[in-house]
């Protein structure tokens, strides 16, 4: 399944670097990866068999009204090709994707003290 993984996040690497929209799509990922980490309601519309695939399409585009089409099309790919329960590897593979080609480390950092939130967000 790895190698599923690494093929749709090529494909979607492919389409958004075409478009300059990468920074956009990547900081939308990040949204769509911490929805179906801490909401439970968006995971289970997303991996639940007592919906259809058409029903959730319909839920998450009614959802996700501020998100890129292309971040739309490419959660209703997932749930068509039933790669609902591998977007969290596919988001990390696309991450991971995008930091290479743009010549990024990623990198922890422990302080003393707590960081305020908008420092966080400037540096981010």
């Amino acid at each position: 399944m790895n190698n599923t993984s690494t093929k749709y996040a090529k494909a979607l690497y492919n389409s958004c670097k075409d478009s300059k929209s990468l920074p956009t799509i990547q900081k939308q990922l990040y949204n769509v990866e911490y929805l179906f980490k801490k909401v439970p309601v968006f995971r289970v519309i997303l991996i639940t068999k007592r919906i259809n695939n058409e029903e959730k399409q319909q839920i998450i585009k009614a959802a996700l009204t501020q998100f890129s089409p292309i971040i739309i099309e490419f959660i209703s790919i997932m749930i068509k090709e039933n790669l609902s329960n591998k977007l969290l590897n596919i988001i990390s593979r696309f991450n991971r994707l995008v930091n290479m080609r743009a010549d990024l480390q990623k990198i922890d950092i422990i302080t003393a003290q707590k960081i305020e939130k908008s420092y966080l967000d400037n540096i981010a």
